[in-house]
C-alpha cells in the first residue's frame, strides 16, 4: 500500500498532513507540514529516527507556534508528532477514560486543545477543523500581554539567539 503521510497496517488508512499526533512513546516533536510550522533552520545536532522504514536523519528544526520548544523538521516524515512527555512539561493535561476518551490540553492563554482518539489507537488533534484552537496563535495576540519596553528586549533577545545560533 503507498500512502500519503503515516499508514496505519491495521486499516489502511493514513494520517492528514493537517493533523497533529500524540504520542506517548515519543518524546521530540517531528513535523513535516511546512505550514504549521515557522522558523525552519538547519541544526547543529541531528536526530535519528528509527522505524520500520528504517533509520532516518533529521537535521532541521522549526518553531511550532504557541509550543514553547523547537521541533524538528523532516518534509519527507509521515505525520506530524508531538510528545505527550514534553507537553506535559509546558501544559495542564488532562485524560478521562470514562468520559469522552480524550486528551485535554490546557494552554496557558485559557485554549484547550483537544485531542481525538482515531482508529489504531492514536489520538489527533485536526488544525483545520479546531483552526482557532490549535498551538497557533498571532504575534500582534501575544504582543497584547506585554509592554512595548518587553516586546522590544523579546526581539532582541530572539535576534540575539538567531546570531548566535541557539546554543
Amino acid at each position: 500500500i503507498t500512502c500519503f503521510g503515516y499508514c496505519n497496517e491495521h486499516t489502511g488508512s493514513t494520517i492528514p498532513r493537517h493533523w497533529i499526533i500524540l504520542d506517548s512513546a515519543s518524546s521530540p516533536g517531528i513535523f513535516c507540514e511546512k505550514e504549521l510550522v515557522r522558523d525552519i533552520s538547519g541544526s547543529s545536532q541531528i536526530l535519528k529516527v528509527l522505524s520500520r522504514g528504517g533509520i532516518n536523519e533529521i537535521d532541521q528544526e522549526c518553531t511550532l507556534p504557541g509550543y514553547p520548544s523547537r521541533v524538528w523538521f523532516d518534509p519527507s516524515g509521515v505525520a506530524n508528532i508531538i510528545g505527550l512527555r514534553n507537553v506535559i512539561r509546558h501544559f495542564k493535561v488532562t485524560y478521562d477514560s470514562h468520559g469522552d476518551n480524550c486528551f485535554h490540553v490546557w494552554k496557558n492563554d485559557g485554549i484547550l486543545m483537544t485531542f481525538t482518539p482515531w482508529i489504531g489507537g492514536l489520538w489527533y488533534y485536526d488544525t483545520k477543523a479546531q483552526r482557532a484552537f490549535s498551538f497557533v496563535s498571532t504575534v500582534q495576540d501575544s504582543k497584547k500581554n506585554y509592554t512595548p519596553r518587553g516586546v522590544k528586549q523579546a526581539e532582541l533577545a530572539r535576534r540575539l539567539q538567531d546570531i548566535l545560533m541557539r546554543p
